[in-house]
């Protein structure tokens, strides 16, 4: 999408009563196809996308006015269509359940889950092209619980408070998906939560976006008769070393058991 100038910016702002209420959030996790997904939705006749996919308002951007947040979504016409964002850091940050629920309790929610250690490798990966890591990965993922330690709960005591380290040094932290999604269950309903699987989404497009257009209320994307690429995408080798491969392996094991008893179904990623 293209940088809106400071004029419209502006008109978005003084019309933000005028505009629609988001009726669904895609919430992570990062670096597991969140921009394709969302670039999915945005071809549909039925969604207007808002004027950029991260808004981020319910993490990193709360310290702002709720008109800001609400100026990005379109004019609420009498159209029949509905609207949505895409920040893959709400997914794991401690606050940003509740603090959705608290203005949009029945917003529909969205999570696409990746393999954890190839998510944590992507993240890594997309770090380091930022120059904001100089570890190797092995040292970061057995630095991070030092890294990260205490800022979960500053995240919690602190309204405006933002953690760089649990946002960029939470490797592993981030794939513990099923500790994220319990929060998100204590809020919204089961019927409101849609979970979709990175790997099956590659696998096989068409049936997993059928399912999503099911959850949202609107008409099956296949419709459309569009290629699915792949947005996003860091180059790098994705050969992770077979010593932290399995020390995450291990890490990651109780938590998967606790995702595919939720969803009630074996995951991709798991022997």
């Amino acid at each position: 999408m293209t940088e809106l100038s400071l004029f419209q910016k502006i008109i978005r702002v003084l019309t933000f009563p005028l505009r629609k209420n988001p009726d669904f959030v895609i919430i992570g996790a990062q670096k597991s196809g969140t921009t394709s997904l969302f670039d999915y939705l945005s071809l549909h006749p039925q969604i207007v996308p808002p004027a950029k996919k991260e808004i981020n308002y319910y993490s990193h951007a709360y310290r702002k006015p709720y008109f800001w947040y609400k100026a990005h979504f379109p004019l609420n016409t009498d159209k029949r269509f509905l609207t949505g964002e895409a920040s893959p850091y709400y997914l794991d940050h401690p606050c940003t359940p509740e603090r959705i629920f608290k203005r949009s309790p029945g917003i529909k929610v969205v999570a696409i889950l990746r393999n954890p250690i190839d998510r944590a490798y992507s993240h890594y990966q997309h770090c380091v092209r930022r120059n904001m890591e100089s570890l190797s990965f092995a040292e970061a993922i057995l630095s991070e619980n030092r890294r990260i330690e205490g800022e979960e709960e500053k995240l919690l005591l602190e309204n405006n408070y933002n953690s760089f380290s649990y946002t960029y040094f939470g490797y592993a932290n981030r794939g513990l998906y099923g500790k994220h999604l319990k929060k998100w269950q204590k809020f919204f309903k089961k019927e409101n939560i849609h979970i979709i699987i990175f790997e099956d989404l590659i696998k096989n497009p068409p049936e997993v976006l059928s399912s999503l257009c099911d959850f949202l209320g609107i008409e099956n994307i296949d419709s459309l008769n569009k290629k699915f690429p792949l947005h996003n995408i860091g180059g790098y080798s994705r050969e992770i070393p077979k010593d932290i491969s399995s020390y995450l392996e291990e890490k990651f094991r109780e938590d998967n058991i606790e995702l595919s008893n939720m969803l009630n179904r074996n995951l991709p990623w798991t022997k």
